[in-house]
């Protein structure tokens, strides 16, 4: 017969090994459609994706690279719990926000909007979260003057009347925004 401690030997030697922290590990699961190079334990995914630089946006969701390959992969749901991975979409969706809307390339306009419109709609739990100033992805948009953006964050949750610490809210920052809020028909109706 066999110990107890032959057992559970075997048993361990059937788990994948993680690539990155080289232990063998029941969650450690290949990560990546292109290479299938590896599995990743979540814990080393979850660190992979709160200090890799490669945390970006690609096809309208927050995507980050293989480290074998380089390849571009989605973040699992599972891990869009964790409150740090959340400020980093946070600080994505607020930059795509704090784009003005005064760009000369009307698709490009489109795309932005359509770009969060998408990520808003899978996770509007953004359109509370606030930095350290106390503005959310509202407030970034009204400081850009983007009212496109402005009506798609209110669509997906998003407040005007919410404060930040010096008191504004998305409203005030709207007005006092130095950037053309037009939608970029300058005619006056005469032709």
């Amino acid at each position: 017969m066999f110990s107890n401690s032959r057992i559970m030997k075997r048993r361990n030697n059937t788990e994948p090994k993680c690539i990155i922290c080289l232990e063998q590990k029941g969650d450690a699961v290949n990560r990546c459609g292109t290479c299938a190079g590896g599995n990743i334990c979540n814990q080393c995914n979850t660190q992979l994706c709160l200090t890799g630089s490669d945390l970006s946006v690609s096809k309208c969701d927050f995507v980050c690279k293989c480290p074998l390959c380089r390849s571009m992969n989605t973040i699992p749901v599972d891990l869009h719990t964790h409150f740090g991975i959340q400020a980093r979409f946070f600080t994505i969706i607020e930059s795509y926000c704090s784009r003005p809307w005064d760009c000369p390339c009307c698709e490009c306009r489109r795309e932005c909007t359509n770009c969060v419109d998408n990520i808003l709609g899978k996770h509007p739990y953004l359109t509370s979260m606030t930095n350290r100033n106390g503005d959310t992805i509202m407030h970034a948009a009204a400081g850009a003057g983007n009212v496109p953006i402005m009506q798609v964050i209110h669509r997906h949750g998003g407040s005007f009347h919410v404060e930040n610490d010096d008191g504004d809210n998305p409203l005030v920052c709207l007005r006092w925004c130095p950037t053309d809020i037009s939608d970029g028909d300058t005619s006056d109706g005469d032709t």
